[in-house]
């Protein structure tokens, strides 16, 4: 089993302001781990996309998030059934 330490993000070419609190990765921080894990390992390269990875990291909405969250338009309502069903369990 191969164990690998990233607790110090430099190593990702990442920084403080690739973090979500100033200790855990954004998701632009863990593109860039995955680029570099996909790198090492014949396995996981063929799963994964480096253009898309690099896509995603050069036009991310922030450095912390890489897509804006809008509100949902038309939210959706349970199921009636689902809902009578889960109050019988309760």
């Amino acid at each position: 089993m191969r164990v690998e330490d990233y607790t110090d993000i430099r190593s990702l070419s990442a920084n403080d302001f690739e973090t979500t609190d100033g200790l855990h990765g954004s998701e632009v921080c863990y593109l860039k781990l995955l680029k570099l894990l996909s790198a090492n390992d014949k396995t996981l390269m063929s799963q994964v996309n480096n253009d898309s990875l690099d896509y995603h990291i050069t036009h991310a909405f922030s450095a912390r998030q890489m897509v804006e969250e809008l509100p949902d338009a038309d939210p959706r309502v349970p199921n009636k059934e689902i809902s009578r069903f889960s109050a019988q369990l309760e």
